[in-house]
């Protein structure tokens, strides 16, 4: 008998089709959970974690919390590397070039050109 490989298979998509992200979710449902918005409400939980940590006295305690840290400071590199590789920051160049491109383009409105 071969042994099957954990999880689903490639391009499963029962997440979308009646997971949490689903589109039976209302609109403001998905939008307030943007990856932004994700990862704002993740380093919110690792602070959490950093304050409970603070009133920990026993092992077993510490090493919960330990293991929440590590996993939830797992999670958020993941999502910060997502986000990077979906939208990059924008360099310094770019964002000159903007406002040099949107200044020009207000004087040749104005100028009538």
């Amino acid at each position: 008998m071969s042994e099957r490989k954990r999880g689903a298979p490639f391009g499963n998509r029962n997440a979308l089709k009646h997971g949490y992200y689903s589109r039976q979710n209302p609109p403001t449902t998905t939008e307030l959970f943007s990856l932004t918005a994700e990862i704002e409400l993740l380093r919110h939980f690792i602070h959490h974690i950093l304050d409970l940590g603070q009133d920990t006295t026993t092992l077993p305690e510490a090493e919960s919390l330990l293991r929440s840290l590590s996993l939830a400071s797992a999670t958020l590199a993941r999502l910060v590397r997502t986000q990077h590789i979906i939208s990059p920051p924008k360099s310094r160049d770019d964002e000159l070039s903007s406002a040099l491109e949107e200044a020009l383009q207000e004087v040749c409105k104005e100028m009538g050109i």
